[in-house]
């Protein structure tokens, strides 16, 4: 029985209430901002470049590397599955891709900046999970024959071919967290009652003209 998707919405909720790749940020002319994972070919709008290249889903997470002859098919076909805590179904895909040996990048969604980003992304779908073969969207949730059909046909094994020490990359947000802002020079008042220095003045010269002090 195939595991049913999970809407984002109620994922959402449940994180509130609980303890090689890129994505791309598009502002056009009339100031409408989009969200793709394809990079933009027009001219005239602001591009923005969120997040890494599927390309970077390493071919060596762990003491050893990927065999040989599968690096060329990771490099071409970098596959990505978009994700939430405490999906069933998003659990079962990882699996999958865990069990025939396939180096991925998991993007999860667990804020409203990574909602409104899968939303582009899924062409207006709340459901997960959602996997992509080099950048093709294959039908939102899981489906084991659908995926596998997919992955095969891109060349990946049926069975792993990793080294059994291969550690796979954790999850990492769709949307990077904005920068935290550089902490305040050495040197500056870091306190109310911290004030500057009061300036020495030369001695008072009784040549100068009046008013004025050099």
């Amino acid at each position: 029985m195939t595991p049913r998707p999970v809407f984002l919405a109620t994922a959402l909720a449940i994180l509130l209430a609980s303890p090689a790749w890129a994505l791309y940020k598009i502002v056009g002319p009339d100031g409408q901002i989009t969200f793709t994972d394809i990079p933009p070919s027009r001219p005239g709008r602001e591009v923005q470049r969120l997040g890494a290249m599927p390309e970077q889903v390493r071919p060596g997470q762990g003491a050893s590397q990927v065999p040989a002859d599968l690096v060329p098919i990771v490099r071409k076909y970098p596959v990505v599955i978009y994700t939430t805590p405490q999906c069933p179904a998003c659990e079962d895909g990882i699996k999958l891709l865990q069990q025939r040996g396939i180096p991925y990048t998991d993007k999860s969604i667990s804020t409203a900046a990574d909602i409104a980003a899968y939303k582009q992304i899924s062409q207006g779908s709340e459901k997960l999970p959602l996997l992509t073969v080099a950048g093709v969207r294959l039908p939102v949730g899981y489906d084991q024959a659908a995926w596998n059909q997919a992955l095969t046909a891109a060349g990946y094994p049926h069975q792993s071919r990793l080294p059994k020490d291969y550690r796979f990359g954790t999850a990492e947000p769709l949307v990077p967290a904005p920068a935290l802002k550089a902490p305040q020079a050495a040197g500056k008042a870091s306190a109310p009652d911290q004030l500057p220095a009061v300036p020495v003045l030369p001695p008072h010269n009784p040549n100068a003209p009046p008013g004025f002090q050099f």
